[in-house]
């Protein structure tokens, strides 16, 4: 807290206005209560900026943006530029404040695969180093945090990057290119995400053959369809009961 309070701008400026302050003072031949006075507000202001900041980033469900690029030439930085514009609506120089509380920087949010998808090893490893950095996010936090997810990429590895986050609260984001902003899609934070579903409202859902260790699962959502009749072993096939979408 010592070391927050110190080098946080307020109590700069209170140092600065102390030096000069009394320089002047000593030129002139007054003024030291002046500049004394105007020193120590800053200070206790400081004190008080520091004291709000760490209510605000020792709470739970603390906001963490992620953007996560597979095989994509989109602009990363960019697009988490976009979310932190969103999230410091509710928590003003955020990405300032992590990396401030924290470490945390703009490349500890950032996850870009720019091998090739089918190069099965190569993804899973991607994927390993993925899990075991957003640990290491989540370790350097001291409550339970809500990762913001932007993903840009196909949607076959969509599913597997997903797979990186277990209980953890999760939200998803979907590019808006009219606004050139982000909307959100999906918000997940409980366990009901997660367990076993018996009915779909949007989702025709047909297993073909016998469910085994391996299976397929096809989904349709789009105007172009998957060609079932190409896939091996048990399928999974999810169809949207909308149309395309």
């Amino acid at each position: 807290m010592k070391n927050k309070i110190l080098s946080n701008t307020y109590a700069q400026l209170s140092l600065a206005v102390a030096a000069v302050g009394g320089l002047i003072s000593d030129e002139i031949g007054q003024g030291y209560w002046v500049a004394l006075l105007l020193a120590g507000l800053l200070f206790l202001y400081a004190i008080y900026d520091e004291k709000k900041n760490l209510k605000i980033y020792t709470q739970n469900n603390l906001p963490i943006p992620l953007v996560f690029n597979v095989s994509n030439p989109a602009d990363s930085k960019s697009a988490l530029s976009i979310l932190f514009t969103l999230l410091e609506k509710e928590f003003p120089e955020h990405q300032a404040n992590l990396r401030k509380h924290f470490n945390i920087i703009e490349n500890d949010l950032i996850f870009k695969y720019d091998g090739d998808i089918f190069n099965e090893k190569r993804f899973v490893d991607f994927l390993k180093i993925s899990k075991h950095n957003i640990k290491k996010l989540e370790a350097q936090t001291p409550k339970n945090v809500d990762f913001h997810v932007v993903y840009i990429g196909p949607i076959s590895s969509a599913i597997m990057v997903g797979t990186l986050f277990g209980t953890e609260g999760v939200t998803l984001y979907q590019y808006n290119k009219s606004s050139n902003s982000y909307n959100t899609v999906l918000e997940i934070d409980s366990r009901e995400y997660k367990e076993s579903v018996t009915t779909f409202k949007v989702i025709e859902k047909e297993t073909i053959g016998t469910i085994t260790d391996t299976v397929t699962v096809a989904i349709d959502m789009a105007s172009h369809k998957v060609a079932l009749s190409e896939l091996e072993g048990a399928v999974v096939h999810l169809k949207s009961k909308l149309g395309a979408t």
